[in-house]
């Protein structure tokens, strides 16, 4: 046997005192170390034993393994389970009496109120506990839509209350008050929210309870009311009248009106103006018992007989969030004309000098055939020269100023099938230039008034207008002109430097821009060009008011004269700005002529056709040619 018998003897019986119950262990009497281990020749050969007794052995073994963790794992559960129990214990009372289900949060509020008035939700919060509340927080959210009462602790920019509450004492009750005006559309539900947050004294938990009440709104805080014709035949021009009346007790800050059209439906123009495209009405303030009203005008398009529904909203929109006041609907039944008429054009805004082509249109809705059909439009408005109108095979009858098809011309009309249809082609060109005497010479522009129509009426129709009839609006755009000049030799505000430019020396150069307006008004108008890196901005302007920037960082100068009146540089002084910049010249510029301005845009809105307008100017050097005085090789760089 091994010389180590003894040993392992000791560990044999320390093994057997680990798992005896009661036996206790004194402190270790010094550090473990480890010993050099030192091979050694076998003295004995070990004793053979039968393979049985080492299988009983080892399953022995695997017995006692599998018991001791067996034990492990249900002890394990066994205080987890503990552990919860006393942790459900501790909430539902356990250890002091305490639990969530005594802390209650109650909200009272109206069940119903117009839009418009005044709200107050009462917050009740009740400790019914024998602990005290602390870190207690009463959040309370107003409806979306809502406007709190001045005062109100409002989160920036949210309806969202946060009140510190501070200690609650074991069966109190605290009581929180909020008031807002509600706002929102006729039947509608709005709902209020409230949020406690709180932990018992002696506790780091953090518990919470919610409550929520909801509000009808039983009448609008604006009344929006839609006005149109309940019929009318497609293609014609028909005005659609929104007005509303402000019933709410409080001001309406920052109010819109939104309209939502038929996709067929062809608007023409507004009274007032929309402030956002064609459907959006920027109105301020609406004060209460205030009254307004907006007129659309405009056609509604279409082959067959339709319902169409024109929709008003009043409220504020803010991007896709859109509080409501108000709105209103009303349909319109679209008819087919009998003897059915309509005009195409490529554009309703013309400009000057161009040719203009309007395809006219012409069907027999009536189920019998019409005999000797006329066509007849007439041209009212200075937007188009006569002497080049051309109408396919009609002709132009002066005394009404009209161009006329008859079957005389037309030999289609003479007997027109019931469905038959056909297109005719109208041809003339806008006028150049439009003389402009005063201030009423102004949004130019024409109408095309046609009708389709039969001397006598099919059998069955008598007594029936089955005549077709349309219009056409054309306007004619402005012809807006920007020049752009620069100079040495000027005036008012003369340049310095050598000249020709120096290397190395700075020469300043005046730069004029000057804008010219024909027959509109033109709103938000801005010029706009850029230094080249090399120039210098000398900041000196002329007039001194004038509305010009210059960015150092991008070098990008901007002048905004904003509104350019029609006649401008006609009837009236032309819109002009004049600025000065310095041209230090390089080496690689000699015997060059150096740009000291870029191209010039300038960009604006036609207020009579609400067309975008634009002209340009090229970039400027420093050849100026548009100065007097300016001789032969001034412009070109010299070392």
């Amino acid at each position: 046997m091994p010389a180590n018998n003894n040993e392992e003897g000791a560990i044999a019986k320390l093994k057997k005192r680990l798992y005896r119950r009661g036996e206790e262990f004194g402190e270790r009497t010094g550090d473990p170390e480890l010993r050099e281990y030192i091979p050694h020749s076998q003295e004995s050969w070990p004793v053979e034993v039968p393979e049985e007794e080492i299988e009983e052995a080892l399953s022995a073994g695997s017995a006692k393994s599998r018991s001791r963790v067996l034990l492990i794992v249900l002890g394990a559960v066994l205080f987890l389970a503990i552990s919860g129990a006393a942790a459900v214990w501790y909430l539902l009372g356990g250890f002091g009496g305490i639990s969530p289900s005594d802390i209650s949060l109650t909200i009272e509020g109206p069940a119903e109120l117009a839009g418009g008035d005044l709200a107050e939700w009462r917050v009740f919060i009740e400790n019914r506990s024998d602990k005290a509340l602390e870190s207690t927080d009463l959040v309370f959210n107003y409806p979306d839509g809502s406007r709190p009462l001045g005062g109100e602790n409002k989160t920036a920019n949210t309806l969202r209350v946060r009140k510190n509450l501070g200690r609650i004492a074991p069966k109190a009750r605290v009581e929180e008050r909020f008031r807002a005006f509600l706002f929102g559309d006729k039947d509608a539900f709005v709902e209020a929210a409230a949020s406690l947050e709180y932990r018992f004294e002696g506790s780091n938990v953090i518990l919470a309870r919610d409550k929520k009440i909801s509000t009808k709104i039983t009448r609008s805080p604006v009344v929006v009311s839609i006005a149109a014709p309940q019929a009318l035949n497609s293609g014609d021009s028909f005005e659609v009248k929104v007005e509303f009346v402000s019933e709410a007790k409080d001001i309406l800050a920052d109010s819109m009106l939104e309209m939502e059209y038929p996709d067929n439906f062809e608007f023409d123009k507004a009274s007032p103006r929309p402030t956002e495209g064609s459907t959006r009405w920027l109105l301020g303030d609406i004060k209460p018992g205030e009254r307004r009203t907006i007129t659309v005008t405009g056609a509604l398009h279409s082959q067959e007989y339709a319902e169409e529904t024109f929709r008003a909203f009043l409220g504020i929109f803010e991007g896709a969030n859109r509080m409501i006041f108000g709105s209103d609907s009303a349909t319109v039944s679209l008819a087919r004309q009998f003897l059915d008429l309509s005009f195409q054009a490529v554009n309703q805004v013309i400009k000057t000098g161009q040719n203009v082509n309007v395809k006219v249109l012409w069907k027999n809705n009536l189920p019998v055939a019409v005999e000797n059909a006329v066509l007849k439009i007439v041209l009212t408005g200075l937007g188009y020269d006569p002497k080049t109108l051309i109408g396919d095979s009609g002709s132009f009858v002066t005394a009404d100023n009209a161009m006329r098809w008859s079957p005389a011309s037309y030999p289609p009309f003479a007997f027109v099938e019931p469905g038959e249809e056909g297109v005719l082609n109208l041809n003339f060109s806008v006028p150049r230039f439009f003389e402009i005497k005063s201030s009423d010479d102004s949004n130019f522009g024409l109408r095309l008034a046609g009708e389709f129509g039969v001397p006598v009426n099919p059998l069955g129709f008598g007594g029936v207008d089955v005549a077709g009839k349309r219009t056409l609006d054309m306007k004619v755009e402005t012809d807006i002109q920007f020049l752009r000049e620069g100079f040495y030799h000027f005036p008012a505000l003369p340049g310095s430097g050598p000249l020709p430019p120096k290397v190395g020396r700075e020469t300043v150069y005046t730069v004029v821009w000057s804008l010219v307006n024909s027959t509109n008004d033109v709103k938000n108008v801005a010029v706009s060009a850029t230094l080249p890196q090399y120039m210098i901005w000398k900041g000196a302007v002329r007039p001194d008011e004038a509305k010009i920037t210059y960015d150092n960082l991008t070098g990008k100068i901007e002048w905004k004269p904003d509104l350019l009146r029609a006649g401008s540089g006609v009837i009236r002084p032309a819109e002009e700005v004049i600025f000065q910049v310095g041209l230090v010249a390089a080496p690689a510029d000699i015997d060059r002529s150096p740009v000291i301005v870029s191209e010039a845009v300038v960009n604006g809105i036609d207020d009579w056709t609400g067309s975008g307008v634009r002209a340009s100017e090229p970039a400027l050097t420093t050849d100026l040619r548009n100065d007097p005085r300016f001789k032969q090789g001034d412009g070109v760089v010299v070392p």
